[in-house]
């Protein structure tokens, strides 16, 4: 769209705001759905930052994911501690002194200024932050909850040269999505009580707990609770797994599970809804299945609020119709936890065309994801459920015609598998997705 190009243009060369040369970093455009500007800040409000700072030894960062995550290399399995992952990613001195010294130069407090190495955080008055980001903040109020307001802008630039070495600061364009999304139904067939050894050829028509133990041997595994370990599902869009619904489920589908169960956690003002009309379809078809298959080991769900940027395209239009989650805030919440605290499996049933989401982001939240495997943690994303793509058109200006790619399954450092149906033989079934990528290279593996 003309949008995305002239964006695109704006980046290319820097421009001059009184006397002095500039670049642009981020910029949506319009106001997300359901938020409307409400009025101006005191210009001595104070705002807390978070810059992402470009990190250094890509090719190491890389090189080394691929050695821990390789079973016939000798590093298989020896993965990073949470100091060894942060020193291995840590920008370099000149960005870092470099972007510090912007800050303090914009009259930032040094005491306020927090070096996290690929995170630099700092407060600021809202006139310093218009004035250093040449931009303008403005509250901004929620439809479906009015005492809720916030400070945002549409766009933020910063000194030239810098931009080498920010990807982008927070908040500043990011709006939480706090009103219900009621995902759509491809359709509903009423299945019987679930079997615990199901007749292999029924499973053709249906697909149960107990099918999918069967059909790749998975039942009857002992958990080593000496390694604690347990299953990640991330919620994303006002999604939220209920304890009711889940016994239910198991009730009726998995009754070789007892006591079943999860634990959860709320990010950035989230909240456990158990007893609204709000869809909880995702959510708890994620967290019954985990928590069926994936029995005696423990599970634990993870809400997150939020929306992500949005470069706009024909399946998404404008950002009203933003769709994005916010995978950037969620890794950033894991990668700060200790080791114990981190699950060994993270299972994320979400995903958008990769031309949505901005080069910058998409890249930061791949490389996070390729952290959390550095780490330990095997990351799933669902591989997409609309073939090569439905609208199939580009969102750079020429609006030609090309295969869609889902991020985050196009993220090399993800682990996606596409959709299948039938038993013997299974075949892989037309509208699963993945496998390509116009911005990731294909990797060596």
């Amino acid at each position: 769209m003309r949008t995305t190009a002239l964006l695109a243009a704006c980046l290319s060369f820097a421009s001059i705001i009184n006397g002095i040369s500039i670049a642009m970093v981020e910029n949506i455009g319009t106001v997300p759905n359901g938020w409307r500007m409400v009025g101006v800040p005191d210009p001595s409000q104070r705002l807390r930052f978070s810059i992402a700072v470009k990190q250094q030894n890509r090719a190491l960062f890389e090189q080394t994911l691929y050695d821990v995550s390789t079973p016939s290399h000798p590093d298989y399995g020896r993965h990073l501690k949470r100091d060894e992952l942060k020193d291995l990613v840590r920008p370099t001195v000149e960005a870092t002194l470099s972007i510090i010294e912007w800050l303090e130069e914009s009259g930032v407090r040094s005491g306020s200024i927090q070096d996290d190495g690929d995170w630099i955080t700092f407060v600021a008055t809202v006139e310093q932050a218009e004035k250093m980001m040449s931009t303008k903040f403005n509250y901004y109020q929620s439809h479906v909850r009015p005492n809720v307001r916030i400070l945002r802008t549409m766009h933020y630039f910063v000194q030239d040269g810098l931009d080498q070495y920010i990807d982008m600061i927070q908040p500043t364009t990011r709006f939480p999505r706090i009103h219900p999304l009621r995902s759509p139904i491809l359709g509903m067939q009423e299945v019987g009580a679930s079997r615990a050894n199901p007749n292999i050829t029924a499973c053709s028509g249906k697909i149960t707990p107990s099918c999918l133990r069967e059909l790749y041997n998975i039942k009857g595994f002992r958990v080593n609770s000496a390694k604690g370990g347990f299953i990640g599902v991330s919620g994303f869009l006002d999604q939220y797994a209920r304890y009711a619904d889940l016994d239910v489920f198991l009730d009726e589908y998995a009754p070789w599970v007892q006591n079943g169960t999860f634990t959860h956690t709320f990010l950035n003002g989230s909240v456990m809804e158990q007893n609204s009309t709000n869809s909880s379809i995702e959510a708890n078809l994620d967290i019954q299945y985990t928590a069926s298959l994936s029995y005696p080991l423990r599970n634990h769900f993870y809400s997150t609020p939020g929306r992500g940027e949005l470069v706009p395209d024909l399946d998404q239009p404008t950002q009203s119709d933003n769709l994005n989650e916010p995978y950037l805030e969620f890794f950033t919440y894991l990668l700060s936890l200790p080791d114990g605290q981190l699950p060994q499996t993270l299972t994320t049933s979400y995903g958008e065309n990769e031309q949505s989401v901005p080069e910058p982001y998409a890249r930061r939240v791949c490389d996070m994801a390729g952290q959390l495997g550095l780490r330990g943690v095997s990351v799933i994303f669902a591989s997409g459920d609309s073939g090569v793509g439905s609208a199939c058109r580009t969102n750079d200006g020429t609006n030609a015609t090309r295969f869609m790619p889902v991020f985050p399954a196009s993220c090399p450092y993800v682990t996606s598998v596409g959709g299948t149906y039938g038993v013997e033989p299974e075949r892989a079934i037309a509208f699963s997705s993945g496998g390509f990528s116009d911005l990731f290279p294909r990797p060596a593996y």
